[in-house]
């Protein structure tokens, strides 16, 4: 049977073609007028993975929610100097003041890194873990108290992550910003993967005829 189909298709290529063509024309079509969207968020209900989320956003909300990463660099001088400190730090005031946020560190915070012992009696080191030794780059993780539920909710959050660096970008400062916020709501512009299926498509059309 499979012999009679290949030779039927080697014969009739045309028409099989056509046919073809017109299926996937209705299957778009048919997606269309169902007007179907891609979902932003994926959950498996009852699966172990799940129940650890579930568990850890009711328990610790904050360490289940969207994250986001602000980086700050100066040219010249530190962000230690007095007025650009004083930027970043109103800076951080600010994205604490976003509704959603629930923590955010600070580059100047001290950290312990080592244990000393001095005749038996212990002493912490600690030091600014979150800005480079030269002082010219450190930066700040935030937390919000929730994931992303959708790509209008982190655009939104993005949105107000730039509004809210203003006072250090007015001192000069560069300002970045990484991680799945940014990531959801400034997505990269589409390029040729975006129209892979289409080319392929050309492309098996062409080698049919």
């Amino acid at each position: 049977m499979l012999q009679r189909l290949g030779r039927f298709c080697a014969h009739h290529h045309r028409i099989v073609i056509v046919v073809w063509l017109a299926l996937l024309i209705g299957a778009g079509v048919a997606a269309v007028a169902r007007n179907g969207q891609p979902k932003d968020e994926f959950s498996v209900p009852g699966t172990q993975s799940q129940q650890a989320l579930d568990l850890l956003s009711t328990e610790f909300p904050s360490a289940s929610g969207a994250g986001a990463t602000v980086v700050f660099k100066v040219s010249s001088g530190a962000l230690t100097d007095a007025t650009q400190e004083a930027a970043v730090n109103a800076t951080l005031d600010n994205i604490k003041k976003i509704s959603g946020v629930s923590s955010v560190s600070s580059p100047f915070a001290e950290t312990p890194t080592t244990i000393t012992w001095d005749e038996g009696t212990p002493s912490v080191q600690t030091a600014k873990q979150a800005i480079t030794p030269d002082g010219q780059v450190g930066f700040a993780s935030v937390t919000f108290d929730a994931p992303i539920t959708s790509a209008d909710q982190a655009t939104s959050w993005f949105d107000q992550l730039q509004q809210a660096a203003q006072p250090a970008t007015q001192a000069g400062i560069d300002v970045t910003f990484g991680g799945a916020v940014v990531d959801a709501g400034n997505p990269a512009p589409p390029g040729v993967s975006e129209y892979s299926k289409y080319i392929g498509l050309g492309v098996a059309v062409i080698i049919l005829l």
